[in-house]
């Protein structure tokens, strides 16, 4: 084979190449950078201004470099999967010296963080292009900026399928860029003809695949110390899902479930859920033979409302996260009813806009509304879905995040928000009070004075069938506790901020 040939079939290599490690980088650090900031949304506009900031910055670069030899296309498609790897591993490194215990970081901090993570390997990839082009005219391409951009684009649209199908499933972030490397290395290797570059091409190979086959204890080892750095307990098992970074970790005798680094749950949880209990039964429904749909993290209400001789329907999106937590559950409750519960793989507003199914009760016990992915479960679009599926005497819960004493006036507006929308939806509702506010709403209409509404349970319930196997399942279980939730003083203060607030919390306008 000829120079020419060589060059031509090397430089749409690794123009193809560069698109696949572009986009697998990409999605890597999006995915990670999100993971530590918790979620926050505002964050992905960081990440993708200093992701076209650093391409940019390198394009430009290059362009005032008049001569760019051969080999620099090879030391560059090298480069860039080192640079990824060094980003994760600065990454993963950032919480053991700068920690945000249980709280977001600064906006400051996420620019340095995302800055320094993200501009080395984007500025490579804004280089490379230039040079590409270049590459291109003088081994006399015709439109060589179109096939160059071309190429590239197919890469990176191999890469994100790559990543979704296989990366994600398979490997772990330092993984991937490691093989990547070393991808680019074999690539370098086959155009190099130096004897000398090409020992030190396979000496790198071999020391980056050694490496490659350490680097899941390795992250284990990182993960698990900065993940102590910022929150309580010991972890146990981390996963990517395809929906989220997952960790569950082992505080004294509970098991706490962690989606992003926010909190989700924490088992057992009969202690968190109890007032859900109170708040369905309080409803005068019957438990046996009634259909009851849940959405949310948690185990005790479907041991309890199962072996109560329910119909109960759980939805989640992350078939993943439900089989590791299913195995916890088993081991706190022995007697957990894996086989009496329903699970649906979907969307909870997927789900309730395409299933047939009517609920006596529906049950929504969504993660904090910190991003507009979790907003969506408190809104008043979402709210009329769940009456859309709910029987003529079906009853829909939620809970809210409430206050300790007083409210400030953004934690004031949102609350207001979500009650009054809930209220548009549900006419007849009652709302409790307190750290914690439940909200239930009537499909039908009905009495919703506290007081009556209250004594109505407390005489419903020591007459009821199901009362005795709910005081089997839930020890020391008594209707009096639910009063606990409509304090006065409490009460009283939640409706006089109402008063003075009338927004609704939609989809259009959070």
């Amino acid at each position: 084979m000829d120079a020419m040939n060589r060059f031509r079939i090397f430089l749409y290599i690794s123009t193809f190449f560069i698109g696949i490690s572009a986009s697998i980088a990409q999605a890597i650090m999006i995915r990670e950078l999100l993971t530590l900031f918790r979620g926050n949304e505002l964050s992905i506009g960081i990440i993708m201004v200093l992701w076209f900031a650093g391409i940019s910055t390198g394009a430009i670069t290059s362009k005032k470099i008049k001569s760019h030899p051969f080999n620099t296309i090879a030391y560059n498609i090298m480069l860039h999967p080192i640079f990824v790897c060094v980003s994760l591993l600065l990454l993963y490194c950032t919480p053991l010296i700068y920690q945000s215990y249980g709280s977001f970081y600064s906006l400051e901090s996420e620019l340095f963080i995302a800055f320094v993570c993200l501009f080395p390997q984007c500025f490579v990839v804004g280089y490379i292009f230039p040079v590409l082009v270049n590459a291109g005219s003088s081994i006399k391409l015709k439109n060589p900026g179109t096939l160059i951009f071309l190429l590239e684009s197919l890469g990176a649209f191999i890469g994100g399928i790559l990543f979704t199908f296989l990366i994600i499933q398979k490997l772990n972030p330092i993984s991937t860029a490691l093989i990547l490397f070393i991808a680019a290395s074999i690539v370098a290797f086959l155009f190099l003809q130096q004897r000398l570059k090409r020992v030190a091409i396979v000496t790198v190979i071999v020391i980056a695949a050694f490496v490659t086959a350490h680097t899941p204890a390795v992250e284990k080892k990182l993960l698990a110390l900065s993940f102590a750095a910022n929150h309580p307990g010991t972890l146990l098992e981390y996963r990517r899902t395809p929906y989220q970074m997952m960790f569950v970790a082992m505080l004294g005798d509970t098991i706490a479930l962690y989606g992003n680094n926010n909190l989700y749950a924490q088992f057992p949880d009969d202690y968190q859920v109890r007032p859900i209990i109170h708040a369905l039964l309080s409803s005068g429904l019957s438990l046996k033979n009634s259909n009851i749909l849940i959405s949310g993290d948690t185990a005790f209400l479907h041991y309890v409302f199962a072996h109560s001789g329910a119909s109960v329907d759980y939805v989640t999106v992350d078939s993943v996260m439900w089989n590791i937590l299913r195995q916890h559950f088993i081991s706190i409750y022995p007697d957990f009813p894996t086989q009496k519960i329903n699970i649906y793989y979907d969307d909870t507003r997927s789900f309730l806009k395409s299933t047939q199914n009517k609920y006596n009760a529906i049950i929504i016990l969504p993660s904090p509304p910190d991003s507009i992915l979790h907003n969506r479960l408190y809104t008043i679009e979402f709210f009329n879905d769940c009456k859309q599926n709910l029987s003529a005497n079906g009853v829909c819960i939620i809970q809210l995040e409430g206050f300790a004493n007083i409210m400030n006036p953004s934690l004031r507006r949102y609350v207001a928000s979500v009650i009054n929308s809930f209220r548009e939806i549900f006419p007849s509702s009652l709302i409790s009070a307190g750290d914690t506010i439940y909200c239930i709403g009537f499909k039908f209409k009905r009495d919703t004075d506290v007081s009556n509404y209250l004594a109505q349970y407390n005489k419903n319930f020591s007459k009821s069938s199901i009362s005795k196997t709910i005081q089997n399942l839930v020890p020391g279980f008594n209707p009096e506790e639910f009063k606990m939730y409509f304090q006065q003083s409490q009460y009283e203060y939640l409706h006089k901020q109402l008063q003075s607030e009338h927004l609704i919390n939609s989809d259009s306008v959070p």
